[in-house]
């Protein structure tokens, strides 16, 4: 048996191939597997010969192949199971009201179970696919009134540059404001999800791009990024909007622009759902009241260094609008 092979080989598939196949068989059929292996792992990418690997051991789950089943005739008898259905069908004649009844509750709480597992999942991957994740937060701002603590996730755009200047735990911060805008094209009005973002927004977090560098897309205050769909919609093919003029019809949204990027569609699991995305700076030269610590126009995101103690950096950024 070749080892080398052996320790190349997913350990998992060889796993699940000794578990099904008859223990007469498993030296014999795994050392051919193996052999096969390594020649697929000399000849392709891992990947391949991983896939290979694991639709030559599916193919050996077959009849004559995998090891018999045996029956314990203590717990499992063909007798029993016959007597219990015979009870339960008499059961079920006698009893078809009370049998509904049992079926509808069994099928709704089944139901309700699903339901709350698929949105627990459903929540549990909002936002996480981003490579950065464990280190991703973002601030947000408690305002005292008469009657509360209102928690807004809003706060002044200058909030980001200053946190990360001034304290070391901050790797990088982002500026985001999400807009609705209108696009002029052909003279046609089409309205998009926008979002004015930082120049680091594409190489932070992981919105892939299908065409363009993300350390470049949003250098310059009038060149935009759009999503592969609305490359599409416009321009029939990403290919062909690169290059392209895109006018705004919209408050702070007005052009020209030129299309610099084209990034892969947001997941439906992420809280930003945009088709255009622009320098933020253009807001900034747009309206000057960005720049004030009183207004609130950006939500912040930060990239915080490995091992940075949360509950002390709230701590430390508790009063730091205050300052």
């Amino acid at each position: 048996m070749n080892k080398r092979s052996e320790q190349r080989a997913p350990k998992w598939l060889l796993q699940f191939f000794r578990w099904f196949c008859h223990p007469d068989f498993v030296e014999d059929i795994e050392g051919d597997l193996l052999e096969r292996f390594d020649s697929h792992s000399k000849r392709f990418a891992s990947i391949n010969a991983n896939w290979k690997f694991a639709l030559e051991i599916l193919s050996l789950f077959r009849p004559g192949i995998i090891r018999p089943i045996r029956l314990n005739n203590t717990f499992i008898h063909p007798a029993m199971i016959q007597h219990n259905l015979k009870i339960s069908y008499r059961s079920f004649i006698r009893n078809k009201n009370y049998f509904f009844i049992n079926l509808i509750g069994f099928s709704t709480g089944l139901a309700a179970v699903l339901l709350i597992f698929l949105w627990v999942k459903d929540e549990k991957m909002m936002d996480s696919f981003h490579s950065i994740d464990s280190q991703l937060n973002q601030v947000k701002c408690n305002y005292a009134f008469p009657d509360g603590i209102a928690t807004w996730g809003n706060t002044p755009s200058l909030l980001g540059k200053s946190i990360e200047q001034e304290l070391p735990e901050v790797e990088s911060a982002l500026s985001i404001s999400p807009r609705g805008f209108q696009l002029l094209v052909e003279n046609k009005l089409h309205a998009v999800n926008g979002l004015f973002a930082s120049k680091k927004f594409f190489e932070l977090l992981s919105f892939p791009m299908v065409l363009g560098d993300p350390s470049h897309v949003l250098q310059g205050k009038q060149q935009v990024a759009i999503s592969q769909s609305l490359a599409i919609k416009l321009f029939e093919t990403p290919q062909n909007a690169i290059g392209k003029t895109l006018v705004g019809n919209s408050y702070r949204f007005t052009g020209p622009f030129q299309i610099s990027g084209v990034f892969k569609d947001p997941p439906s699991y992420s809280t930003l759902n945009f088709d255009v995305v622009v320098n933020f700076e253009q807001l900034v030269e747009d309206d000057p009241d960005t720049e004030n610590y009183s207004d609130a126009y950006a939500r912040t995101l930060l990239v915080l260094s490995k091992g940075t103690d949360i509950e002390n950096f709230n701590q430390k950024i508790a009063k730091y609008l205050d300052s």
